[in-house]
């Protein structure tokens, strides 16, 4: 033990020291008052009325403004935690006008803003928290007016972002320091691949949006997980809010991860904030990924050290973040190089860590499907290339065999609800709409440097150099080296397998590969047409080639000795493109404030019934519709739940604003379940028998079977991983901590 007297070591005063400032800065920040000024988009409800957006001057015309005309300046429409709110209106108003202050429909309160005053004070109380607070100023009098500022103000934070952010900063300097301690080894490549997460991430600490064509539906997700936890289900399978508050169906995309930004909105994170520390997560483990798969693979800290770092920088995973904002993509990116490791101690290593597979290949099933595809194909493929030595060690089949059987039970939960759901769903129609042929890139757009207003995507040049350092080695350089260690001969033989596929995987998203041939067979264009998009290949190309580079870069006898030359410059060219793609989203981003609300409304019918009309025609059905001799009484809706009671002599039916989808059952209060069915724009019809007055209650239940599937999955999942833990600590008491 150190005495008093000694002198402290400078790192942990440091750390004192900077954690102390950080502390100060949280209670000052958390405990002084949060303010902001709201932008308000000017709407006209008549043709004559001149409207200034800048000035927020509204011209009426002459002899004023009818009253059944008005004239509506619509403020926002906001996302607010439940508690009291301190509003501040300044105007300028000939005659009184109203501000209408609304949750959604909603009405909360009134406020006159009198014509001879230029500001209004009121205070507001939200008694839950609410995505669709907005206000509405209506005038109808006869001359101009003037809207100039509308200021929110509450006691403490209108989020807890600052309290999330205050404790990520805490926690990252202490697992490093852990790390530090507990293995020195991987001190300086975590530093490393954080660096390289902090550089791409760097937009995403905005507070805003930033992100792309698929941001609102991952945004639908997040929020629709979030409402369906607030209503008390789990697993959510219909998003309440969606589709103008007639619930949309989550169980066909992969939505596991999408309970972490769920539930940090539900403790108070706001919906931008939550949604990029989420992509800045999905960084992270992508780096940690990387790391321990190639390590695992090869053995070499700095092969797997630069990988991860390239891999983290890889222009297409760039592009996924804030061009396409494909987050399941993204994270399915994250869980390839687990896969690549898994296959690989299967089919030429360790054949007992079968288990590593099991988990990866699980935690890209719940990630995203079309990359489960593309990795089984892939594992398909290196498993038929490597077929002569496996069939040497039967154990490795039934290692295969086990880590599939071990996979298909643990994600039960996921696969039976999809499988279910699928019925009476354009699910397969939408997925099969686009034309793989139109979307195939030219070698110009592969390689080029930018993705400017564009939806294709780019490999970037910094793809171009690695294939040719690639082709270079196995082209020109002449191998002198006669290694005996069988385990880098299979090492060798993978980097050059992976090499192969990784260029075909780039042929394979261009013009240059048959498309228009294979159209031409209809049962396999009818599979193939499920990539949609020939690009996503990219993301296969991106790991094969990531670690294919690396490794090749630090073993080849004439690269070797510049070896961390060559990959530091693949590594600054590969960020050069990064920055290029991060500039362009200036075109292409939502980049509104981190109060906006109102992400849940349309974005996609892939998962509507066949009768789905359009987003339009859901926007009108506001409200139940009779058909027959019924007389409807205490009708009430609360998110995906439906309740009335009814009168009947001669029977009839009802249409109500909720989507069609199996698993909805209505029942009356005596226990009988009444037939429902798809109405003509998609959504649920139940027919009603004669009756001199029951009650009934729509809802969405969970057959037994897919609740069996989801406790199977659980506890088989919780005895994988005890027995793995067991397993392990047996090793280590056998062998040692090695």
């Amino acid at each position: 033990m150190k005495k008093l007297t000694e002198k402290p070591d400078y790192r942990i005063v440091l750390c004192i020291i900077l954690f102390s400032i950080l502390a100060i800065s949280l209670i000052l920040r958390i405990s002084e008052d949060d303010e902001i000024e709201i932008p308000y988009n000017i709407m006209k409800a008549t043709d004559d009325a001149y409207i200034n957006d800048e000035l927020g001057i509204i011209d009426v015309p002459a002899g004023g403004v009818n009253a059944e005309d008005k004239i509506y300046a619509n403020i926002g429409k906001y996302a607010f935690l439940q508690g009291r709110y301190d509003i501040r209106i300044v105007h300028a108003c000939p005659e009184d006008s109203v501000l209408t202050i609304k949750d959604g429909s909603r009405i909360i309160q009134s406020v006159i803003l009198p014509g001879k005053q230029s500001e209004t004070k009121t205070e507001v109380y939200l008694d839950e928290a609410t995505d669709d607070f907005l206000m509405e100023f209506s005038y109808k009098g006869k001359e101009n007016i003037q809207l100039k500022q509308v200021i929110i103000r509450t006691k403490g934070l209108f989020h807890i972002d600052s309290l999330i952010s205050g404790i990520l900063l805490i926690i990252i300097p202490c697992v490093i320091i852990y790390i530090r301690k507990k293995n020195k080894n991987f001190m300086y490549p975590l530093i490393g691949i954080v660096f390289a997460v902090i550089l791409v991430s760097a937009p995403l600490f905005s507070g805003s949006y930033v992100g792309g064509f698929d941001i609102g539906f991952h945004l639908m997700r997040m929020e629709g997980i979030r409402d369906g936890l607030l209503e008390g289900k789990f697993p959510v399978v219909i998003y309440p809010a969606a589709k103008y508050e007639h619930g949309y169906l989550g169980a066909l995309y992969p939505s596991l991860f999408m309970y972490i930004p769920a539930l940090l909105r539900i403790i108070g994170v706001s919906e931008p904030n939550a949604f990029n520390i989420f992509v800045i997560m999905i960084s992270c483990f992508t780096g940690w990924s990387a790391y321990v798969s190639v390590k695992g693979i090869t053995g070499s800290i700095d092969a797997a050290f630069a990988s991860a770092v390239l891999y983290c920088l890889l222009p297409f995973r760039v592009y996924n973040i804030y061009v396409g904002s494909e987050i399941g993509a993204l994270l399915g990116m994250a869980f390839y190089p687990l896969v690549l490791w898994g296959i690989y101690e299967i089919l030429l290593g360790n054949f007992q860590k079968w288990y590593i597979l099991t988990l990866a290949f699980s935690g890209l099933i719940e990630s995203h499907v079309l990359s489960t595809v593309f990795m089984a194909l892939l594992c398909l493929v290196l498993l038929l290339i490597f077929s002569g030595s496996v069939l040497k060690e039967k154990v490795r089949i039934v290692a295969l065999v086990k880590s599939a059987v071990c996979c298909i039970i643990i994600n039960l939960f996921f696969l039976v609800p999809f499988l279910y759901y699928q019925k009476d769903i354009r699910y397969n129609e939408v997925l099969r709409d686009k034309d793989p042929v139109r979307y195939a890139l030219s070698i110009g757009e592969l390689f080029r440097l930018d993705n400017r207003d564009t939806l294709y995507p780019t490999a970037g040049i910094v793809t171009a150099v690695i294939v040719s350092i690639i082709a270079y080695y196995y082209l020109c350089e002449k191998s002198e080296k006669t290694d005996t260690d069988e385990n880098k001969k299979r090492v060798e033989e993978l980097i050059a397998v992976f090499s192969a596929l990784g260029v075909m995987s780039l042929f394979i998203a261009t013009s240059l590969f048959p498309w228009k041939g294979l159209k031409k067979i209809e049962s396999i264009w009818y599979m193939i047409k499920i990539i949609q998009l020939p690009w996503r290949t990219l993301s296969i190309a991106g790991i094969l080639l990531s670690v294919a580079v690396v490794v090749i870069v630090l073993n080849s006898s004439s690269l070797q000795k510049n070896g961390f030359v060559i990959i530091g410059f693949i590594v600054l060219l590969s960020l050069a493109s990064d920055m290029v793609i991060i500039d362009d989203i200036r075109t292409q981003a939502y980049s509104n404030d981190k109060l906006m609300g109102g992400w849940n409304s349309d974005f996609t019918d892939e998962y509507t019934p066949h009768n789905y009309k359009s987003d339009a025609e859901i926007e009108k059905d506001t409200t139940y519709i009779v058909t027959g001799d019924v007389d409807i009484f205490d009708y009430k809706k609360d998110e995906t739940r439906i309740s009335f009671s009814y009168s009947s002599k001669k029977g009839g039916s009802i249409r109500v604003p909720l989507i069609y989808y199996r698993g909805y059952n209505a029942q009356t209060s005596g226990g009988e379940k009444l037939s429902i069915s798809e109405s003509d724009i998609g959504t649920i019809m139940i027919e009603l028998p004669l009756t001199k007055g029951d009650t009934v209650v729509l809802e969405h239940i969970e057959p037994w079977h897919l609740r069996a599937a989801e406790l199977i999955s659980f506890v088989f999942f919780l005895v994988f991983i005890v027995m793995l833990i067991i397993k392990k600590k047996s090793r280590e008491s056998k062998y040692g901590n090695i």
